[in-house]
């Protein structure tokens, strides 16, 4: 009696630690088949325990992301672990940008796969808007009708040019970045360059 007690407190405590957890716990075999997960599955992915039980863990990506995770998760057991970012479509066909994680595990007596995803919109959504704010600047910068030379004053090594320098000078882009700003400007100009690099890094 006492022994069944405590199968079932730490069945419960699993259960428990399981559902508490942030983002997806998943624990399926070779042939695809779920066998434990957590509540969050279920609620993430809009299927209920029943349809989980029966569902594939591939059904839940598309294209060539679902060829990519097959690969992952081959890698899985061939390997013992693999991770992957996809689209992971939920029951009403709506995608979310997920990470997970996965490692090789056995779970009586069978070869099983152990995972956990996690909820990556947030990261994927400051990505772009940083992408977006590059390209803005990169825009301007190409774009403005002043010179621009970025230039570190310790080295005088020339780290980017606007496109107006060098349509101005002749000089590509890729050559301007192996000089330093002493070797475009004419003599006259190489003290008052050096006085004020020393400044700047004072």
């Amino acid at each position: 009696k006492k022994a069944e007690e405590q199968i079932v407190n730490e069945r419960n405590l699993s259960e428990s630690i399981l559902n508490s957890m942030p983002g997806v716990f998943y624990l399926y075999d070779e042939s695809g088949k779920f066998i434990r997960w957590n509540k969050n599955l279920e609620t993430v992915s809009g299927y209920n325990t029943e349809e989980v039980s029966h569902i594939h863990p591939l059904d839940f990506f598309e294209g060539e992301e679902k060829a990519l995770v097959a690969e992952r998760i081959a890698k899985v057991f061939a390997d013992g672990s693999a991770e992957v970012e996809a689209e992971f479509i939920d029951k009403n066909r709506v995608k979310k940008p997920y990470y997970f994680n996965g490692w090789a595990t056995t779970y009586e007596k069978k070869r099983c796969l152990i995972g956990v995803g996690v909820d990556i919109t947030d990261r994927k959504r400051a990505e772009n808007a940083l992408q977006v704010s590059e390209e803005k600047y990169r825009y301007l910068f190409n774009n403005n009708p002043a010179l621009i030379v970025i230039w570190d004053p310790e080295t005088l090594k020339i780290l980017e040019v606007n496109e107006k320098v060098y349509e101005l000078y002749g000089y590509s882009r890729e050559e301007y970045l192996n000089m330093n700003v002493l070797q475009y400007r004419p003599a006259e100009d190489h003290e008052k360059i050096k006085e004020f690099a020393a400044r700047m890094s004072a």
